[in-house]
């Protein structure tokens, strides 16, 4: 099977309830509350398409704002999910960057991730941390433990950084 067919690349973590995942160009945490097993990962490629649909302010290659997905948890047992995304933007441009309303409109904190008119299922809560960043600097990367390693408990258990995008 080619690599284009299969865009995941799953990995086991030292938790039962928790994988790295590879999808896209992204580094994803997978945790989920009580299932032997990982998020429904097509929902998970509907949550990253949310992500990718909003329009970011432009800039030049060492100037560019990012909306990355670091983890998404599923609470099996009340079929919600809580999906962690980093904003990162250049320092400079902290008056450029999107506010919470705005992200709001494409992720719609609180609601189903799918509707069909009358109702709506997997209720999606949606966990952005705004980061400033000197993306000339050598340390800078777009998956640098440094956004991972200080909230792999979050990560595990669904719980917010700080707020969820609602909250703000």
């Amino acid at each position: 099977m080619s690599a284009t067919a299969n865009p995941w690349h799953i990995f086991a973590t030292y938790s039962p309830s928790c994988w790295a995942a590879n999808y896209k160009d992204y580094l994803i945490y997978l945790g989920s509350r009580t299932a032997h097993s990982y998020p429904s990962l097509k929902e998970v490629e509907e949550i990253v398409r949310r992500i990718e649909s909003v329009k970011l302010p432009t800039g030049t290659d060492w100037n560019r704002h990012f909306l990355r997905p670091r983890a998404v948890y599923f609470d099996d047992k009340h079929e919600n999910f809580s999906v962690f995304v980093d904003y990162l933007f250049p320092r400079s441009q902290e008056d450029t960057t999107l506010p919470p309303a705005t992200l709001n409109e494409s992720f719609r904190d609180g609601e189903g991730l799918h509707s069909d008119g009358t109702g709506s299922w997997y209720t999606t809560f949606w966990d952005v941390r705004y980061v400033p960043c000197l993306q000339i600097s050598d340390h800078f990367h777009l998956d640098h433990k440094d956004y991972y390693e200080p909230f792999m408990h979050q990560y595990m258990v669904g719980m917010a950084r700080d707020r969820f995008l609602g909250d703000m």
